[in-house]
């Protein structure tokens, strides 16, 4: 019968079971951050830098959920989804729901931040991807960006490369 051939089985992987370790083992390769995740709910605004490639620059923002990791005591990373953002053409003079002209439909955005051993800022790493949407159209507009800032060079990077796509 096929319920005594299930049984056996059964015990077998039951058994197995019993060698592995508690789920609250540490993993042997997890990052350890000195303090966590922390994560911070707040608005955000910036504007994409998109003239050169397209004719305009957007103005994006909305609400976002920080997420803030911290390794030792010289690196912090910050991560935000992008999607609940909306975006206005520049130029534009009322930034309210009845100027909208973009959805943000994905994204994400990463800030780096690494000290020196005596606390000073290091440099400075920001990179991100946008998908625009238009509300009035079928087009969209991608931007994707690294920003790049280091202390007592005069160099900064400030890069957008965005492209529109009928």
């Amino acid at each position: 019968m096929r319920a005594r051939t299930v049984l056996p089985i059964g015990i077998v992987v039951l058994t197995a079971c019993t060698d592995l370790p508690p789920a609250t083992a540490p993993a042997h390769e997890a990052p350890s951050f000195s303090s966590g995740a922390s994560h911070v709910e707040d608005t955000f605004f910036a504007t994409a830098m998109c003239a050169p490639a397209i004719g305009y620059n957007i103005r994006f923002g909305g609400p976002r959920v920080l997420v803030r990791h911290v390794t030792g005591t010289r690196d912090t990373t910050f991560m935000f989804r992008t999607h609940a953002f909306q975006g206005w053409r520049l130029p534009e003079t009322v930034f309210d729901g009845t100027t909208v002209d973009f959805s943000v439909r994905g994204g994400a955005e990463m800030f780096n931040i690494k000290r020196a051993e005596d606390g000073t800022l290091e440099v400075r790493i920001h990179e991100g991807t946008l998908i625009f949407q238009s509300i009035s159209g079928d087009d969209m507009v991608i931007a994707r960006h690294v920003i790049r800032t280091v202390p007592g060079q005069s160099v900064t990077m400030n890069q957008w490369n965005c492209r529109l796509q009928p």
